[in-house]
């Protein structure tokens, strides 16, 4: 079986500062792999003004990679353009 670490990004650039349902889970999402998965690499693509909510728990496995994304044109900017060059250092995207 193969054993190698797997690239995983998570896009949470939609965050929005009230938090919706959407929102929550997908927090919850990063709060719960943060918790079992200590072998897979995680890249967290998230707008600069949310990393707050990510600093002081996340183990080493995982990276915070903000950007400056609030306005939606930057946002769908990044979706539609960046995000899928940076999708090509990673195996799985989400």
């Amino acid at each position: 079986m193969d054993r190698r670490r797997v690239r995983i990004g998570i896009d949470l650039t939609a965050l929005l500062p009230q938090w919706t349902g959407i929102d929550n889970y997908v927090i919850g999402l990063v709060r719960h792999l943060a918790r079992v998965d200590e072998r897979n690499r995680y890249d967290l693509f998230i707008n600069r003004e949310d990393r707050a909510i990510f600093e002081g728990w996340l183990p080493a496995n995982f990276r915070i990679v903000p950007a400056s994304l609030r306005p939606r044109p930057a946002r769908l900017l990044f979706q539609q353009a960046l995000l899928p060059v940076a999708a090509t250092r990673l195996d799985v995207v989400h």
